[in-house]
């Protein structure tokens, strides 16, 4: 983020030394403009004295004579009008360091933690959901070895697969791993406030009592279920409730991922939105400044330019 910060900063400075050296050659064009107008009246000074005094006396009747400077100073011209260049490329770049520290230290910020932190949510809920229904598996396996119908028990010898117990151990504990990120206080702007409720408040459409309080209630009573059931093999009934319990969950777990799916789409929708509207305000503002303070100082600097030009072509030139 703040590498941004550095290269749009870096980028001002680069834009400032390309434009010192316009701003200075303007103003050396400017000072050489009245340099020129200051030798040529210099030069032709006391003819246009006389030319003026001769049209005051035959066109305006005036006699008397006129005093006026018979030593014209001969010190050439210095204007140094940089600070009317100055203030108006600092007055922009102002304007563009400000858009760029809200892009960049805000607005893009959030963005991309939005961006970043949407697919993980979904990645950990995707993740319960297979652990779960893992869950119920190795549960069920571990249940069954105990009257010996277990697959462990038809091929004991060529059994692929882990201890059940350790297996069921293993999936408890990246349960409970993926719910330490889901109760994470960052995630917190791309969960909805549906997801609240069906997570830790009450889960719909489901019969159970254990989802009364929500999927992460029901999570937990799944866990104990599955170590209760796990021990032993007392009752079909207990085991079917374990497995249909297992349903629910993975079926609720599809709600929840596609809520969380579309709710975080619509954030970053918004997000993007407000990256736009700011983009659009400073355009807006660019316009604002480009004609209001830009463009007429610019024509204003061309007529008086032009006043110069017509003041060079009325006094003689030798």
């Amino acid at each position: 983020m703040f590498a941004f910060l550095i290269v749009g900063i870096a980028v001002l400075a680069a834009c400032i030394i390309v434009m010192a050296p316009f701003c200075h050659a303007a103003i050396k064009i400017e000072n050489n403009l009245w340099n020129n107008l200051r030798k040529n009246v210099h030069k032709n000074y006391f003819e246009l004295i006389q030319s003026s005094l001769e049209r005051l006396k035959k066109v305006h009747s005036q006699a008397e004579d006129i005093p006026y400077n018979r030593n014209p100073s001969k010190i050439p011209f210095n204007f140094k009008k940089y600070w009317k260049y100055l203030w108006r490329i600092s007055l922009y770049l102002i304007v563009i360091l400000l858009f760029s520290i809200i892009n960049i230290t805000y607005l893009y910020e959030n963005c991309s933690q939005t961006l970043a932190h949407r697919p993980e949510v979904i990645r950990e809920l995707i993740n319960m959901q297979i652990l779960y229904v893992t869950l119920g598996i190795w549960a069920s396996e571990a249940a069954i070895e105990t009257v010996g119908i277990s697959l462990k028990n038809q091929i004991p010898y060529s059994y692929p697969f882990r201890n059940s117990l350790a297996s069921m151990t293993d999936a408890m504990l990246r349960i409970k791993y993926s719910q330490s990120i889901i109760r994470n206080s960052k995630y917190s702007h791309i969960l909805s406030k549906k997801f609240d409720k069906i997570f830790f408040e009450k889960a719909d459409d489901s019969t159970w009592d254990e989802f009364a309080y929500g999927l992460y209630s029901a999570g937990e009573m799944t866990l104990f279920h599955a170590d209760f059931v796990s021990d032993s093999f007392s009752e079909f009934s207990q085991l079917s409730r374990f497995m249909l319990i297992i349903n629910d969950l993975d079926l609720s777990f599809n709600g929840l991922i596609s809520e969380i799916d579309q709710y975080s789409q619509s954030v970053i929708d918004g997000q993007i939105s407000v990256i736009i509207g700011v983009l659009g305000v400073f355009i807006i503002i660019s316009f604002i400044m480009y004609f209001g303070i830009y463009l007429s100082f610019f024509v204003g600097e061309k007529k008086y330019l032009r006043k110069i030009n017509s003041l060079m072509e009325i006094i003689p030139y030798r």
